[in-house]
């Protein structure tokens, strides 16, 4: 994989992230799925780990790095295979890891499965956007073959 590509990639997985952190934030400050709370089980998890209690912190910096480089290095490998133009790729992305969350969280309410779609479609289509963006640029100087 090209250099430039995984740049791209990191860097669109780095903006999504936090387009999707800013979802989380505005999910929870109304009060919706409260169960949904991907940063609340990555420090549980990271508790269980250690055996200590971890800050709060350590959730947003794990799910921040998850989202940039597991997502953003991922969506580089598969984004050729993806149908469409860039947000419907992205929208694909974000559909594939959706259903590969229910494989963790089965047995969730309707309202929590919903609002994971929305998060997730969300980072997906902010990812294929700036990456389409990113790797056009790349493009357009001969970094990347089109």
């Amino acid at each position: 994989m090209p250099v430039e590509k995984l740049k791209s990639g990191l860097t669109a997985g780095f903006v999504a992230t936090v387009v999707l952190s800013l979802l989380m934030a505005a999910k929870s400050s109304l009060g919706v799925a409260p169960a949904l709370d991907p940063t609340g089980s990555i420090l549980a998890f990271g508790d269980l780990i250690t055996g200590t209690e971890l800050p709060a912190s350590f959730g947003w910096v794990v799910h921040l790095l998850i989202g940039t480089f597991v997502g953003g290095a991922l969506y580089t490998v598969v984004e050729p295979f993806l149908p469409g133009k860039p947000a419907v790729k992205g929208a694909t992305f974000g559909f594939i890891v959706w259903i590969g969350m229910a494989f963790f969280v089965a047995g969730v309410s309707l309202q929590v499965a919903i609002a994971a779609f929305v998060m997730s479609l969300a980072y997906g289509v902010t990812l294929g956007i700036v990456y389409g963006i990113l790797a056009g640029s790349a493009a357009s100087k001969g970094l990347r073959p089109n």
